[in-house]
């Protein structure tokens, strides 16, 4: 019986974590593609240099967080292992905390490219002014 109990368990940890994925595969999604939508918008703000990523401006930020989540929904969805979506989302994850810390590190007080247009409505980061 104990055998039973642990296999239920089990399977319906699987069964978890496989819509976990399937979910965040969806609203990874779709927050791409209403990134990639509101570049097409002529904003100011996509003009001003990006705070952290000298080399690129809040357009080029935007454009590469909208690409790199509809990317990683589709691996979410089509991918071939539940461990390595589980790692690639965490690393992911763990790069848009290393950029949001960035900005907090140099107390930047403006809106966060990771955000699209939206960050030009200021939801600021840092900004202990």
């Amino acid at each position: 019986m104990k055998g039973t109990m642990e296999h239920i368990r089990n399977r319906n940890a699987d069964k978890s974590l496989l819509w976990f994925l399937r979910l965040t595969g969806v609203v990874l999604f779709a927050l791409g593609v209403l990134k990639l939508i509101g570049l097409g918008q002529e904003i100011k703000f996509f003009t001003f240099p990006d705070p952290l990523l000298s080399f690129a401006n809040n357009w080029q930020t935007s454009l590469g967080s909208a690409l790199l989540e509809i990317g990683l929904a589709l691996f979410l969805w089509f991918g071939w292992s539940e461990k390595w979506k589980l790692l690639t989302l965490t690393g992911t994850t763990l790069v848009f905390l290393a950029y949001r810390f960035g900005l907090y590190w140099i107390d930047y007080a403006g809106g966060c490219t990771c955000s699209g247009g939206c960050g030009g409505i200021g939801f600021g980061v840092g900004g202990r002014k």
